[in-house]
């Protein structure tokens, strides 16, 4: 996997938000499914309440996705995050 050719779209992601960090930044990882890598989400600081509220819960994120050269996602800078309290972690 290439990281020199990246680019950037806007996009959302669906998935179990876990491991909420506050150090060097604001950042969490979202589990799309068990087999996938988590994505690396960073946030502004005023979604912090909201991202520790839905530790291990089915969420979906929206914002800027950098992508690898071959379409794969690297990370997202999240612009808004939803839980979606219908839908189980798995």
């Amino acid at each position: 996997m290439s990281f020199r050719h990246t680019h950037r779209a806007y996009g959302s992601f669906e998935g179990i938000l876990h491991a909420v960090f506050s150090s060097v930044g604001f950042r969490f990882f979202l589990h799309r499914t068990p087999v996938q890598e988590p994505l690396p989400c960073f946030f502004k600081k005023e979604l912090f309440p909201l991202a520790l509220q839905a530790t291990n819960q089915h969420i979906s994120v929206l914002g800027i996705v950098r992508y690898t050269s071959d379409h794969d996602p690297l990370w997202i800078a999240v612009q808004n995050l939803q839980v979606s309290p219908d839908k189980l972690a798995y």
